[in-house]
């Protein structure tokens, strides 16, 4: 991925998701976390993590702090998110969604 030829899709606090113009992949970012997605299987991720719910999927760690794990297709690595954190998340995937799909209506 490129510098100049990536487009932003969208940008909230810890959280960038962009897509490469050179080959329509796309990056997430979230703080030390970077993921890289063809169109098909983001829009495969942001469905599949939208249909998480937090109160079902949570637990309390030591420390006393609630939080969400997520399975990866690597067994040893599991993603770990507060609800904020999550709810945070969910909207971004949402925005990105949005802005992939008016891309696709200007740009065909």
């Amino acid at each position: 991925m490129h510098n100049q030829d990536r487009t932003v899709l969208t940008q909230n606090g810890d959280i960038i998701i962009e897509q490469c113009s050179c080959c329509d992949n796309i990056v997430f970012i979230y703080r030390n976390i970077l993921l890289k997605f063809t169109p098909e299987v983001f829009q495969d991720f942001t469905t599949s993590f939208r249909k998480l719910n937090f109160e079902r999927r949570s637990y309390v760690f030591e420390d006393g702090s609630e939080k969400m794990l997520v399975n990866t297709p690597q067994k040893e690595i599991q993603l770990c998110f507060t609800k904020g954190e999550f709810k945070q998340l969910c909207q971004a995937l949402q925005e990105a969604t949005l802005m992939l799909e008016v891309h696709e209506i200007l740009c065909p």
